[in-house]
């Protein structure tokens, strides 16, 4: 029996002499939403008897998907009792923080307003003084709301850490509700981003057997040539390989990427995906690219955007699909790979009936060999969804010449490196250099020996 997708651990911190009125409503609105709750007085809370209890907050802390903190009135008692520790409620916060778990703020108006009279007064006395004095201060401020200073000290920490943007207030339990369910959707891009950022890690190290073992990500980082001249026909004008563009431009829908067998198809699939993630990263867009290989769906329902991404979450995060996905909030561009290796009985419900229906608002990639998109494709539901075709053609051998000795630039001595292309000139490898698969093969073969392969010469005996 297959075991069963873990749903998202929402960690719940607040203090409980202050907030027992809500915390019930909490842990009730979470559950309804499809969260799993984690606070001490749950199930889900594991208590271990060799541990105090503070410890075994902070051990749920780190294996929680997401971190609500609720300040009200109280700070909470000092870690292991010990008085001169910061709070539990700050030790779990800062845990979050160090494992990098996704954290929600939400903050009583009557504590904020008293944090922001006293930052006033101490910052109007002392119009240079420095953060460090200031929470200091704070710390020992006469508080009417707040059980102490040091709750309106470590409410102005956060300020520091995040803007005011990040933290939500409330003044009674509809609205903390209210705006539990609101922020939880909103983290939308940060859980398609953690998806993304594990496929990322999944597409650069899984490994392929084609005769011989080889490490596809290595290939793909190190230079896997995407050029417009690696594409033949006026379909290679199309897209430009500028990735800004190709997320801006409304006219680019899904694109499908045809090529024989060897010319490397799911290597640019790949290679695409990686672009993208990479773009999106560092541009700090909300474009996000979700690669599926299709290999993986068994019915027409899966082959949908909802049906991809329940997928992709199950193989990637062992997780159930995020509950409160909203799809609105981003740019999500679908890196689909062999659609022309699903099983048999789906290619009629897909290709001809469904076509890309249920993708019509979105951006993407589809791959398929020259033949199945000739059999199947052609006159079909599908090939009237496509935008455009990208024909991949089989390199020449001086661009597979190029290729490897540009991949094994840092790997090889600079001798061997040249001697790469004396080689080629008087052996005949035109068989290995005109396709992408055999020519990094050929390569991996090069660096592991640390020699040139001499009696490798075509694609039986690279396998060997």
């Amino acid at each position: 029996m297959m075991n069963k997708d873990k749903k998202w651990r929402v960690f719940v911190s607040s203090t409980d002499l202050d907030l027992k009125y809500a915390r019930g409503a909490i842990a009730e609105k979470l559950s309804e939403l499809g969260f799993e709750t984690v606070m001490f007085e749950k199930g889900s809370f594991v208590i271990d008897s060799d541990l105090n209890a503070h410890e075994s907050c902070i051990n749920s802390v780190k294996t929680s998907d997401i971190f609500i903190l609720i300040l009200d009135k109280r700070l909470g008692s000092p870690y292991l009792g010990i008085e001169d520790n910061p709070s539990i409620t700050q030790m779990e916060y800062s845990t979050a923080l160090e494992n990098k778990i996704p954290i929600i703020i939400f903050v009583n108006n009557r504590l904020e307003q008293e944090r922001d009279f006293h930052t006033n007064i101490i910052k109007n006395s002392n119009k240079n003084i420095s953060s460090e004095l200031l929470i200091n201060k704070l710390n020992c401020a006469v508080t009417s709301y707040a059980e102490s200073g040091k709750l309106v000290a470590f409410l102005h920490s956060i300020y520091q850490q995040y803007s005011s943007n990040f933290i939500t207030y409330f003044d009674d339990l509809a609205q903390l509700i209210e705006g539990i369910e609101r922020r939880l959707k909103a983290l939308t891009p940060t859980i398609l981003r953690i998806l993304s950022t594990t496929q990322n890690t999944n597409v650069k190290t899984r490994a392929t057997v084609l005769g011989k073992e080889y490490n596809i990500g290595a290939l793909i980082k190190s230079g896997f040539l995407v050029k417009q001249e690696f594409f033949e026909g006026e379909s290679s004008k199309i897209y430009d390989f500028d990735l800004s563009k190709f997320s801006q431009t409304s006219s680019l829908n899904f694109n499908i990427v045809l090529g024989l067998p060897g010319t490397g198809k799911s290597i640019f699939m790949s290679k695409l995906f990686l672009d993208l993630n990479d773009h999106a990263l560092n541009q700090k867009t909300i474009d996000m690219p979700i690669y599926f290989d299709l290999r993986n769906i068994h019915t027409k329902e899966q082959f949908s955007p909802s049906g991809i991404i329940i997928e992709a979450f199950r193989m990637f995060l062992r997780k159930e699909v995020y509950p409160l996905l909203d799809f609105n909030l981003v740019n999500l561009i679908f890196i689909l790979d062999g659609l022309d290796e699903i099983s048999e009985h789906l290619i009629k419900d897909i290709v001809y009936e469904k076509g890309l229906q249920d993708f019509s608002t979105f951006k993407g990639f589809l791959s398929v060999r020259n033949t199945f998109f000739d059999i199947y494709v052609r006159g079909s539901k599908l090939e009237q969804d496509i935008s455009s075709i990208l024909n991949l053609r089989k390199w020449t051998a001086s661009e597979g010449i190029y290729f490897i000795r540009k991949w094994l630039k840092s790997e090889v001595s600079r001798e061997l490196s040249n001697d790469i292309k004396n080689h080629a000139k008087s052996n005949p490898l035109d068989e290995i250099l005109t396709s992408p698969i055999m020519s990094s093969m050929y390569a991996f073969s090069i660096k592991y020996l640390n020699r040139i392969p001499k009696q490798i010469s075509d694609r039986a005996t690279l396998y060997q």
